[in-house]
């Protein structure tokens, strides 16, 4: 094992939590290691806790990484581009959508449930 392993594996030892029951972490715990072990080279490891916690302590990876991908600026900005250049005036062209200034609309007159759902 190189030195550099050996020592992120020590670093990954020293944060460890402590549990109530296996695997399980109580709050106070979660707490310390936020505010005190947690090393925040990025926003990745409290946007991951961050997001469990809003669903509930339990999320999938691709609700996880569309959760990473609301939360970066530069893919927002970039999709904001993309759409002000492309769907935005074809539709608006159609008939389908109106804009007023960032405010899109979909142009319909109002659909029932079914005829939402059946999109």
């Amino acid at each position: 094992m190189s030195k550099e392993t050996q020592d992120e594996a020590a670093s990954a030892s020293d944060m460890s939590l402590s549990t109530t029951t296996v695997g399980a972490v109580d709050a106070a715990s979660l707490q310390d290691f936020i505010g005190r072990q947690m090393r925040m080279s990025h926003v990745y490891q409290p946007l991951l806790i961050r997001l469990l916690l809003e669903s509930g302590g339990k999320a999938t990876v691709r609700q996880l990484a569309r959760g990473f991908a609301a939360e970066d600026a530069a893919q927002i900005s970039y999709y904001e581009t993309r759409i002000k250049q492309m769907p935005l005036p074809v539709l608006k062209r159609h008939g389908v959508i109106t804009k007023d200034g960032d405010l899109v609309s979909l142009d319909v007159d109002q659909l029932s449930f079914k005829e939402v759902v059946s999109f």
